[in-house]
């Protein structure tokens, strides 16, 4: 394997590529439509150019089905080629075999450990393989066994840009950087204000405040090609399902008290909750935007924020 390919825990975590980088509303669709998460071999091991026999990396229980009636997870071994030229090495169209390649969605949760294990073949070159055929006189050979050699083993974990690990994980951030000040207005008539690193919402009696959703920004620890903003995220991988802004901590910690926040094409726009009155201090709170990605997962993003009274 390259250097630097297993974390400091010795476990490889499988950023896996999707076969189209689009959203998806569910796991159903997705997979109906053909998604899949896939990973190039030859980009994370040193297998020899134009090798005779040849290394198999085998995943386990990556892939559902269905033996005598009952559902199972059965093991997945990728045979790279390395013959081809450099242009088709890493296409997976060209030589798929050099891809590990999953369909089953929900296997990529970014926590279960699949046991892997690499072999190298070097094919019928040991005696020990030599199977004999002892009726006859002289004795014949009838068959020779591969000679296989265990050439390493460790935990896969097939993971998503979209998680939430400590180490390798994407988080979710307010953009602190605003171009407004403390008393401007982005959009309607509700004001939001430039706050302290965190979105802060000044309680109106008027409704219409609209957020430009990109203020809500984010990015990968395990690799900083991917970034992005709401509500598409990298590439469009993203589908908002739901946002609120809710309060955080004491008796109506996760309640919905002062506004109602619904998607309106690239803004979130800000209505003031029915019966909702100003506030007699700033009120901690977080903004949820749920969401789901290329693999039809759902997901949760939250924001610091805060109600700041009029």
């Amino acid at each position: 394997m390259k250097t630097s390919q297993l974390g400091a825990d010795g476990k490889y975590r499988c950023f896996l590529i999707p076969t189209t980088w689009t959203a998806y509303a569910d796991v159903a669709t997705a997979e109906a439509r053909g998604q899949m998460g896939n990973m190039d071999m030859l980009s994370i091991f040193n297998f020899p150019k134009d090798d005779p026999n040849g290394y198999e990396v085998t995943f386990a229980a990556s892939k559902k089905a269905v033996v005598s009636g009952k559902n199972v997870l059965q093991d997945v071994t990728v045979v790279p080629d390395t013959k081809l030229s450099a242009d088709d090495l890493n296409d997976p169209t060209v030589a798929p075999n050099n891809w590990i390649t999953i369909s089953d969605l929900d296997l990529i949760d970014n926590k279960t450990e699949h046991k892997t294990t690499v072999i190298y073949n070097m094919g019928p070159v040991s005696s020990a393989k030599i199977k004999w055929n002892t009726t006859t006189t002289p004795a014949t050979i009838t068959s020779v066994g591969d000679y296989v050699l265990n050439a390493g083993e460790f935990q896969t974990i097939f993971f998503c840009i979209y998680n939430e690990d400590a180490n390798y994980g994407w988080p979710w951030t307010w953009d602190s950087a605003a171009a407004w000040s403390n008393t401007d207005a982005i959009a309607g008539s509700a004001k939001i204000a430039k706050g302290k690193n965190m979105l802060s919402v000044v309680y109106e009696d008027y409704d219409g405040g609209a957020l430009p959703a990109s203020k809500v920004i984010g990015g990968s620890k395990w690799d900083s090609i991917y970034k992005g903003a709401m509500p598409t995220g990298y590439n469009n991988t993203i589908n908002v399902t739901g946002v609120k802004l809710v309060t955080k901590g004491g008796a109506n910690n996760g309640k919905v008290e002062y506004y109602d926040v619904t998607v309106s094409g690239a803004n979130f726009t800000f209505t003031k909750k029915s019966g909702a009155t100003n506030p007699t201090s700033a009120v901690a709170s977080e903004l949820v935007i749920n969401y789901t990605d290329m693999y039809g997962h759902k997901n949760v993003c939250k924001v610091p924020a805060e109600v700041l009274k009029r």
